[in-house]
């Protein structure tokens, strides 16, 4: 029942997105991206390398560096597409 109940929801959650976002393409296209692309152009890659590779010192450094862009990338650009997705539809 639990796996049902987690599918239903994903289910609905995912109309109410499609509704909400049908008049905001742009928006909703934004958010995607901003959930989907930038930690895995950013935080996945150098996180992986980190735990992976155990590079020396300044790898490290490096590593550590790029998921933190990725972190303050992610959160700017899920803040302008939430902000976009709450303006009036034109």
């Amino acid at each position: 029942w639990q796996k049902n109940g987690l599918r239903a929801s994903l289910v609905l959650l995912c109309t109410l997105l499609a509704i909400v976002g049908a008049k905001q393409m742009g928006a909703m296209v934004a958010l995607i991206g901003a959930f989907c692309c930038v930690p895995l152009a950013f935080i996945y890659p150098a996180l992986a390398h980190l735990r992976l590779c155990r590079p020396g010192r300044l790898g490290q450094i490096v590593d550590v560096l790029l998921a933190a862009m990725g972190v303050v990338l992610f959160v700017s650009t899920t803040f302008d597409a939430v902000r976009e997705l709450r303006k009036p539809a034109r």
